[in-house]
This record gives C-alpha cells, sequence and structure tokens, in this order.
C-alpha cells in the first residue's frame, strides 16, 4: 500500500492512505493531540462507517485508560440525565442528607463526573432538543473543570441550537473518504488495537503548565502576526463566504498555537510557529459543508505555506468549476443531459488530476486534493449533490 507523508516531531502529518479509516487517523493525530493539550473539543463528520468514534475512543482510552473515558451513544432517547445527570433521590426522602455530605445531583458517567476526562459524543445530532440543551450547558459550565468532548456526526445541521453546539468545538474536520482500496481494508487490524501518535499525559501536565505562564515577547509576536493575517484574509480573499470572529474563536486559535509550538519546540520562546499548529488551524472553523471546508482551508494555507497555499487555491478553484457546470444542467431531466454532465465533469476531473499530478508529484496535499475530486465525481454520477 503506497503513501506519502510529511513528518513533523516523529509523526505523519497530512498522510494519504488508500484506506479511509488510516487516512482518517494520520488527520485526527494532530488535531487529537492539539485538543489534549489546549482542552479544545473536536468534531468530525463524514459518512457512516468510517471509523470516526472508534479512533475518538480507542485514543482516549490510551492516553488515560478506559475509566477515564466516557462514550455516549446518543440518540433521540437519550435523556438529560445522561448528559448532567439527575437530583440526588435521597435529599427528597431525608434533606438533612445533605449537610452530611450528600451530592445534590448524580452525576457518575455523565460529562460531570470528575473522572473523565475524555467524552466522546457518537452522532451527537441525533440528540433530541432538550438533549442538545442540556449539552450546551455542561460544555460551557465555568462552575466544574469541564473534560474535553470529542464528537462524531453523519452530517451538519444548520439551526440556532445546533450552531451554538458546533461553535463550542474548537476543531471541526468534515471528512470526504478517499478511494478505498479493498485489499488494505482486509488487512488492517481491528482499530482497537492501533498505536495512536498522540501525546503522553505527563507531556499534556508539562505543556498545560507551560501554557499558564506568562508568554515571552517573541512567541505572541509570532501568533499575534498570524491571527492578524488570518483576520485579513477572511475579510478580503473568501471569495464570498461570510466567516466570523469571536473573542472564543481568537483563544482557541491562540491556545492552539501556543501549545503545539510548546509541544513541538521543547520551548516556550519560540520565532516560528507549530506546524502540528498549522495543519490543525485548517480544521479550526465550525464549517457547515464542503465549500466552507475548501475555502478555510485554502485560506489557512496562505498563512504559512507557499505550496500548500498552490494546491488548496487549485482544489478550491475545481470545486467553483464544478459548481458552475452542475448549476448549468439543473432542470434538465433527460437521460442525454445527465450522461453530457458526467461527461464533462469527468473532462474537468481528468485535467485537474493530471495538473496536479504534473505540478505536486507525490506531495500528499495534492494526493488529498485528488482524491476529494474522485469523491466528488462519484457523488455527482450517484446523483448526490455537492
Amino acid at each position: 500500500m503506497s503513501t506519502s507523508k510529511a513528518v513533523v516531531k516523529g509523526r505523519a502529518v497530512g498522510t494519504v492512505q488508500r484506506n479511509p479509516a488510516e487516512d482518517l487517523k494520520n488527520i485526527l493525530e494532530p488535531v487529537m493531540t492539539a485538543s489534549l493539550l489546549t482542552g479544545e473539543n473536536a468534531l468530525v463528520i463524514g459518512d457512516v462507517g468510517m471509523g470516526k468514534s472508534e479512533i475518538f475512543f480507542y485514543a482516549a482510552c490510551q492516553f488515560l485508560g478506559a475509566d477515564g473515558t466516557l462514550l455516549i451513544d446518543c440518540t433521540p432517547s437519550t435523556p438529560e440525565s445522561k448528559i448532567k445527570g439527575y437530583a440526588n433521590p435521597a435529599l427528597y426522602i431525608d434533606p438533612s442528607l445533605i449537610d452530611k455530605g450528600a451530592p445534590e445531583y448524580i452525576v457518575k458517567d455523565t460529562p460531570l463526573d470528575p473522572k473523565k476526562k475524555v467524552v466522546i459524543l457518537d452522532e451527537w445530532q441525533r440528540l433530541s432538543e432538550l438533549g442538545q440543551h442540556a449539552l450546551v450547558g455542561v460544555m460551557h459550565n465555568l462552575q466544574v473543570s469541564r473534560p474535553i468532548f470529542w464528537a462524531t456526526s453523519n452530517w451538519p445541521k444548520q439551526d440556532m441550537l445546533t450552531q451554538a453546539v458546533r461553535d463550542r468545538f474548537g476543531i471541526t474536520v468534515m471528512y470526504d473518504n478517499p478511494k478505498m482500496d479493498v485489499e488494505a481494508i482486509m488487512k488492517m487490524p481491528p482499530i482497537s488495537e492501533w498505536k495512536f501518535n498522540i501525546p503522553s499525559a505527563k507531556e499534556v501536565a508539562e505543556i498545560r503548565d507551560m501554557s499558564t505562564r506568562p508568554v515571552p515577547d517573541k512567541s505572541f509576536k509570532a501568533i499575534a502576526e498570524m491571527l492578524t493575517e488570518i483576520n485579513r484574509l477572511i475579510t478580503t480573499e473568501s471569495n464570498g463566504i461570510r466567516f466570523t470572529l469571536n473573542n472564543r474563536r481568537i483563544r482557541q486559535w491562540q491556545n492552539i498555537m501556543l501549545a503545539t509550538s510548546y509541544y513541538e519546540f521543547g520551548k516556550a520562546e519560540f520565532s516560528e510557529l507549530s506546524k502540528i499548529g498549522l495543519e490543525v488551524l485548517r480544521y479550526a472553523y465550525p464549517v457547515i459543508n464542503a465549500q466552507e471546508a475548501i475555502e478555510w482551508r485554502r485560506i489557512i494555507s496562505k498563512v504559512g505555506d507557499i505550496v500548500g497555499t498552490a494546491i488548496a487555491e487549485f482544489e478550491a478553484n475545481a470545486y467553483v468549476q464544478w459548481q458552475m457546470i452542475v448549476k448549468e444542467n439543473n432542470g434538465k431531466r433527460s437521460q442525454s443531459s445527465k450522461e453530457d454532465l458526467i461527461q464533462r465533469l469527468g473532462a474537468v476531473l481528468a485535467d485537474a488530476q493530471e495538473q496536479l499530478e504534473k505540478n505536486w508529484p507525490d506531495d500528499p496535499r495534492a494526493i488529498k486534493a485528488s482524491d476529494n475530486m474522485n469523491e466528488w465525481y462519484r457523488k455527482v454520477c450517484r446523483g448526490e449533490s455537492l
């Protein structure tokens, strides 16, 4: 099975595999690293069966063991008590028990359980409205030391409540699976046996301790200049997509870049920025569709990577070209019209992949862009929207 790698601090970043689960693993390892170092929550949106929840669960178990990990299977019938606990029934019988140390709420095996450090929300968007309200409250609880939330979703929902939840995820990965290699999947060991390239609990504790100290001027300036440039880019070069900033988001980006730079360079003072952090910033916005995800990656690529910028812009331009062709064909229902659409898109795909291979041979980001284009083509052939 062929792979292409860009190595950062002994780990593969952006490795492209033909096995979707391994491909997703290589995307999520720097994401989980940043999440553990900063406490930022992470969300993955993608098709069923890609191994999203398993990767999160077994990585969390590797980090701190099953006792510190909580997996919540989110369904419309999941009770609020599973999210925020329930009132202690013993106090209804004898209220004086509270004076003897009895807890007011029972929070065992909920996100408020102090023993649980990482909470996996499997298909969080399936929660009822009450369940989502409870989740917003728990994720924004300022009175307790909250856990890290790693969540999965099969599709993004767009309403005010889910927006409130999504905005509490500092990192959002919208994953389109690459072309499948059946043999590679058959040979793959179970995800439960994988080893994940994430920091140890000791390393996380050290970096979090460093992050509580005053930031050296040189380090602060490097991050401030980068965030200022992102702000400029999203207001001048976002191709009509409205990316918005708020206090929480700026702090999230600052925390990601600071902690990953401490981790990568092993010291508090630095003038260049962490490659792990820049990789994670490609997913550090609550995108809701493929176009937003592509455009956000293009903007972040401009901050610190000339080659990455060129590839991201190439992919974004190809996506716009595809959308124009599909839009021209809307309303045409004849078989010949469908065949013409597929033929035209196929020609654009072949030309784009030829240019990627010619200009950036073996670059993992170019291979990933080519895989994304293959997925767009398959969706159109299946009659799905881009």
